[in-house]
């Protein structure tokens, strides 16, 4: 109403005052009071110097109906009527100025306060360690914080159901929210996996919460996820740390003591006559795995105590090639198609050996998982001062439930495997100061990242 009074005030006073003058009119100038309402209304909408203006013009006014009257008491009326409204006029504006002040201390007080709290609100949703999401009951996302978007890469999330952002099945976990909105059971500080599209594997802790209305029914869910990818990473390095300095206290005495036997067996097998058909078969046989055995001591000899890298400036598309060169035959046998990406790429600090070696250990995992033909692709380039290389299939993929083992010694799923290639691999690529990590798909293949620094600092090695 105030508002009203105060967009038309001009006008609401003259109407206000010609009422007045009528009323007064009608009493024959004995009822002043009607001009209080003019009065009042300045007092509310006007400055206070208009208003006492307006105040002393309506005291005047208000004499114009006044019956005749001895020139004193018409001057004490007069002033009498002015000095009135004068104070009615101040006592009305100082009322409206402090109710004012009052309401405007509110509004920047409750102002304040929603700062404050939308500050607070943004500092918890927009932590920079949780992702938060919320889903109402048909399962679609109302609330999507910023280390979502982030950890996800989907900025779009508000209004998708939840199933459109984690598209993979159950096992992974990652769908611990819709358990707790159908059933209202909640999770505390649970691993599990996360997948997305076009990026890299995740494991989180989760935190879920049924989110329920006054009757108790539950209208949505909260989910925080916490990643710990990279504390997950650590821990089963210094795992395999712990696994490669066991190994290596007894490494050399037991491959040793087993080399020398076969060294034996295998300089008596030589004597026999490949001319004789008794032996010639057998001979042949117990030589391939005699060699086979000694291939495989070599390699335990050195997953366990290697030698150190001898670095030197080597061009890493050309070590490249040569491996690939190596495969050309083996390929073709497997109906495998080799994908090369590897432009000419500036010189790196590398052992070139053990590099090959790490390249042979990989690309020969892939084939090996591709035994009815697929593609296998290699790229290199340099980032940031690293090399970076990609070794990718089209085979089988690598279960979620051993991909953390992948590395480990003498772990395989191969019936004639060893288990020595990807832990040989690991170990290379510690000794060049870098990381090796895996990405894989049911049914969509397997990809392999090795990062390492193109320099090595002086005194490393």
């Amino acid at each position: 109403m105030v508002s009203i009074v105060k967009k038309y005030n001009y006008l609401i006073i003259i109407l206000s005052f010609a009422l007045s003058l009528s009323l007064d009119y009608l009493h024959q100038g004995r009822q002043s009071e009607v001009y209080t309402l003019p009065v009042l209304i300045s007092a509310i909408t006007l400055p206070l110097i208009p208003s006492m203006v307006l105040a002393i013009l309506t005291g005047l006014f208000s004499l114009a109906f006044l019956p005749h009257e001895p020139r004193l008491a018409f001057y004490v009326v007069a002033f009498s009527r002015i000095v009135f409204f004068l104070l009615t006029d101040i006592l009305a504006f100082l009322l409206v100025k402090r109710q004012t002040f009052n309401k405007d201390s509110l509004i920047r007080e409750l102002a304040a306060n929603l700062d404050v709290n939308k500050t607070l609100q943004n500092l918890i949703l927009n932590d920079a360690n949780t992702a938060l999401e919320v889903i109402d009951r048909t399962e679609r996302v109302i609330n999507w914080n910023t280390k979502a978007a982030e950890l996800t890469g989907r900025d779009d999330a508000i209004g998708k159901s939840h199933t459109e952002l984690f598209p993979d099945p159950m096992e992974t976990g990652q769908h611990k929210i819709l358990e707790t909105l159908h059933s209202g059971k909640e999770y505390l500080d649970q691993e599990i996996t996360l997948h997305f599209q076009a990026k890299e594997q995740l494991t989180a802790l989760i935190n879920t919460y049924a989110l329920r209305d006054e009757s108790g029914t539950i209208i949505g869910a909260l989910a925080i996820y916490r990643d710990i990818t990279e504390r997950k990473i650590l821990e089963r390095q210094i795992q395999q740390a712990e696994k490669f300095a066991a190994l290596g206290q007894m490494a050399a005495g037991l491959a040793h003591e087993i080399r020398n036997p076969l060294t034996t067996v295998k300089g008596f097998l030589q004597l026999i006559s490949p001319s004789n058909p008794t032996y010639s078969e057998y001979r042949s046989l117990m030589l391939d795995e005699v060699d086979r055995t000694d291939k495989l001591i070599s390699d335990f000899i050195l997953l366990a105590n290697p030698s150190a890298p001898l670095f030197k400036a080597a061009s890493p598309h050309l070590l490249i090639a040569t491996v690939l060169d190596s495969l050309q035959d083996r390929a073709r046998n497997q109906r495998i198609t080799l994908d090369y990406h590897v432009p000419h790429l500036p010189p790196a600090l590398l052992d070139e050996e053990q590099f090959k070696h790490l390249l042979v250990c990989l690309t020969d995992n892939a084939m090996e998982a591709m035994p009815r033909g697929g593609s296998l692709g290699i790229s290199a380039k340099i980032h940031l001062d690293t090399l970076q290389v990609q070794v990718w299939d089209t085979g089988n993929g690598i279960p979620a439930n051993i991909i953390d083992k992948i590395f480990d010694p003498f772990f395989t799923t191969k019936e004639n495997g060893s288990g020595l290639g990807l832990a040989i691999s690991y170990h290379i690529v510690k000794n060049h100061r870098g990381s090796i990590k895996v990405r894989s798909h049911p049914n969509s293949g397997s990809t392999f990242t090795v990062i390492i620094p193109t320099s090595i600092a002086l005194g490393e090695h």
